[in-house]
């Protein structure tokens, strides 16, 4: 499996970074601090002295502060509302107020009650002599010792002679430096208070102005109230006055009204109006009914005069006829007959005659019955059906009674004789007459309906008047009273203001506020940051250095595989080299690897041999070691490197490739006389120019002789057939290679290795030395495994390799350790 990841990758897999932006951002900044401790401190410097300029240079201020209270006071106000309208109007009262203490008028009558202090403000921040406040200060004090009636117009004419054109300036500068604001702080911050305070240079002056403007401000609120309070007491009487002769003049004109002739009879209160009410209500309900009665009346007259047109003048059809005549008239009818006749009939006869009368009606009407249920019978039948032949026999038999029993009723006499007709004739005027009669009774009584109405809505106007009249003298009344109960509150409130404003925290000394600690411990933050911020970037943006594992990682695109510390700094390590001077060992003390196997750095190089191992795979053998430029240690790295390969058992051979400034013999302490340019040039067999180390399993193969050719000599078949008998001997073969930019020999070298390992020291290479040194390897083909952190815990000290220069010193032939 590791041979085909080997194959596939070629170089130690990353591995994911678990770590999130935020802390990337941290620890980098973190980074970025300690790296420029430096100008952190001189930013801090520069920003204290900032801060400190500030607080001595800056001119001094004092405050003096005072608390008003302002509310109004409900008891005298002039005009009383609802709960919110109480408070909306105590908002407003504050503002008001606010803004009358910071007035032209306010503050320069404040002044002129103070021209020590209107002088002292305007000699503020000026050049003016000691001796100019002094005298104005003088003139002050005998202002204020000359009698009331004088002492007025001498302040007067000492501000103008001292302050002149710069009267308003000053006062200007006096509204600037006031402040005010309303409420308390934390539950009292809706309190109805007025925070008041003046800053000034001098703490004595700033109590002084204030205190002359809390007084004048108060004596004007004090003056404006009583002038308000006055004026209203005056037109409150005025109106008192005119609604007295209101009054009387609306109590002569109800009194006139009630007296007047041709007012309607009427009963106390309403009552009146219930007898006129009252009585179109019963002509109402009497017309109504009379309504019904004509129309029944005429219904019926209609009705007998379209029966009559109806039955026609046949004789036969006389029962008809007097079947026609109601029950109710009947009787009627039969005392009319009776007067014509000249006599009456019997009493037993009269009082039958109505009985036979309906009788007959009855039997006629069930006649028209029968007829009716023939005629359906034929309808349905046909004039042949049985039961119709029956029931016309019936009405046949029923018709012939009928026509006997009606001679029976006709009233005969032996002078006069009353034919049906007649008897019909005398009914039909009879039911003209009272149809007459009716519609008469009707018209008579609209006619009282209409009377009763008229009346009703006269005594109902007369109401209405009556009672506006009363309205309008009880307005007037109230009206009355209620004015003459704000006379009494005026009255009672002379003296007592309607707002009010109560000092409830005097003007003290002034505090000094300006210059503020506060703030010059901020400026100097501010400064320091910005500075700090300014010059660290600016020196991150020309530092080309690499500073983190990770940058180095981005721009090789391969595993950072180790880590390893300075070795002149480390205490093991020294305590190593004191000790090798009493031993026998021929070996550098850089060597930890072999001297001190079980310590930390040696863990490291184990580290490494496990990744880098687990990157090659068995089918990889040639491992090259090489830097961007001179001093990174590389030397050591291989070094130390071939140690750990032979200390896990493997049979290693420790090649150093850089025939220019060799290492390796000096690292072991071996002889440099002939090495690798001997075994490429064919001057001895490669066996015997093998150096075997006090390591087990690792051996040496010194530069040797330092040719004048070496570029020539690596990139020579000979050098490849070399490296191929060295694969075939040992099972890793470690090359010490030169530097990549220096010289041209890493090119030739590193495509016929399996894989690079790049030494690097952070904090002393620039990002493009590392750019470009990448660039020529891959270019080439070179497969960089994994890279190598020397010094991890050091930034700087020198090495052999000067820069991109790559030449020889007297102490080539010495080891340069790896610091």
């Amino acid at each position: 499996m590791n041979d085909k990841l080997s194959k596939s990758n070629g170089r130690v897999p990353k591995t994911n970074n678990s770590k999130s932006f935020g802390d990337d951002l941290a620890v980098n900044l973190a980074s970025v601090l300690n790296r420029r401790k430096g100008l952190m401190v001189m930013s801090c410097l520069v920003g204290l002295l900032f801060g400190a300029a500030y607080y001595t240079l800056w001119p001094r201020a004092y405050e003096s502060h005072a608390e008003i209270l302002l509310m109004k006071n409900d008891s005298g106000a002039l005009v009383t509302g609802s709960q919110q309208q109480v408070e909306n109007v105590s908002e407003e009262l504050l503002a008001t107020h606010m803004k009358l203490i910071q007035s032209n008028r306010i503050v320069a009558a404040a002044l002129e009650r103070e021209p020590e202090a209107a002088a002292a403000v305007e000699l503020e921040g000026e050049t003016e002599l000691e001796s100019d406040s002094e005298q104005v200060s003088k003139q002050a004090q005998e202002a204020k010792s000359e009698p009331d009636r004088k002492r007025k117009s001498l302040i007067h004419l000492l501000l103008d002679q001292k302050l002149g054109a710069d009267r308003s300036e000053v006062i200007e500068r006096v509204i600037d430096r006031l402040y005010i604001t309303s409420g308390g702080t934390g539950r009292a911050r809706n309190a109805h208070v007025l925070n008041i305070s003046y800053k000034h240079s001098n703490p004595k002056v700033a109590q002084r102005v204030l205190q002359a403007i809390i007084d004048e401000y108060q004596e004007f609120v004090k003056d404006k109230f009583n002038d308000v309070n006055s004026q209203a007491a005056e037109l409150i009487e005025k109106a008192r006055v005119d609604l007295e002769g209101k009054i009387e003049e609306a109590e002569k004109v109800y009194l006139a009204f009630r007296e007047k002739k041709d007012s309607p009879l009427m009963s106390s209160g309403r009552e009146g109006a219930d007898i006129h009410t009252s009585r179109y209500e019963e002509l109402a309900a009497e017309y109504s009914q009379l309504a019904i009665r004509i129309d029944q009346a005429r219904g019926r007259l209609n009705l007998v005069k379209s029966s009559l047109a109806e039955i026609g003048d046949d004789a036969g059809n006389n029962l008809q006829k007097l079947a026609l005549i109601d029950e109710r008239n009947a009787e009627r009818l039969g005392i009319l007959v009776t007067v014509e006749r000249g006599k009456a009939e019997t009493a037993a006869f009269q009082a039958m005659q109505p009985e036979r009368m309906a009788g007959a009606t009855a039997e006629y009407s069930s006649l028209l019955t029968m007829k009716t249920r023939l005629s359906q019978l034929r309808n349905d039948f046909g004039p042949e059906y049985p039961e119709a032949k029956a029931l016309e026999g019936q009405i046949n038999e029923m018709q012939a009674f009928l026509d006997r029993r009606a001679k029976a009723l006709l009233v005969n006499d032996g002078e006069v004789q009353l034919t049906p007709d007649d008897v019909m004739k005398a009914y039909v005027s009879m039911l003209e007459h009272d149809l007459r009669a009716l519609e008469q009774q009707s018209e008579d009584t609209k006619t009282q309906m209409k009377l009763a109405e008229d009346e009703a809505k006269k005594l109902v106007s007369f109401i209405l008047e009556d009672e506006q009249l009363v309205r309008k003298r009880t307005r007037q009344e109230d009206l009355y009273n209620s004015v003459v109960e704000r006379v009494r509150d005026i009255n009672m409130q002379q003296g007592s203001a309607a707002i009010i404003e109560e000092v409830i925290e005097d003007p003290e000394v002034g505090k000094r506020v300006e210059p503020k600690a506060v703030l010059a411990l901020a400026l100097s933050m501010l400064s320091t940051a910005l500075i700090a911020g300014l010059t660290i970037s600016l020196a991150e943006f020309r530092d080309s250095r690499i500073h983190s594992s990770k940058e180095l990682e981005n721009i090789l695109d391969a595993r950072v595989v180790g880590h390893v510390c300075n070795f002149d700094r480390n205490a093991e390590v020294r305590k190593l080299g004191r000790s090798l001077r009493k031993s026998k060992s021929t070996a550098s003390q850089y060597l930890v690897a072999h001297h001190l196997p079980a310590s930390r750095v040696s863990e490291s190089f184990r580290a490494i041999r496990t990744q880098i191992l687990f990157a090659l795979g068995s089918e990889h053998q040639t491992i090259g070691v090489t830097s961007a430029s001179s001093g990174a240690g590389k030397s050591t790295m291989a070094a130390n490197f071939s140690v750990s390969l032979a200390a896990a058992g493997h049979d290693t051979i420790l090649i150093d490739c850089d025939m220019r400034i060799p290492q390796v013999h000096a690292m072991f302490g071996i002889a440099n006389e002939q090495g690798l340019a001997e075994a490429i040039q064919g001057k001895q067999p490669l066996e015997k120019l093998f150096v075997t180390s006090e390591v087990p399993n690792l051996t040496l193969l010194p530069a040797g002789q330092i040719p004048n050719n070496p570029a020539e000599l690596l990139g020579s078949p000979q050098f490849r057939a070399v490296l191929a008998e060295l694969k075939g001997k040992f099972s890793y073969v470690v090359l010490d290679c030169p530097p990549v930019l220096p010289v041209s020999d890493p090119t030739i070298i590193a495509p016929l290795a399996d894989g690079l390992l790049f030494v690097s020291v952070i904090e002393h290479e620039s990002k493009p030395q590392i750019e470009r040194a990448e660039k020529i390897l891959r270019g080439v083909g070179g497969n960089i495994l994994g890279c190598i952190v020397n010094r991890a815990d050091d930034a700087g000290a020198a090495y052999g390799y000067k820069a991109y220069g790559y030449e020889s010193s007297t102490a080539s032939d010495n080891y340069f350790p790896a610091r």
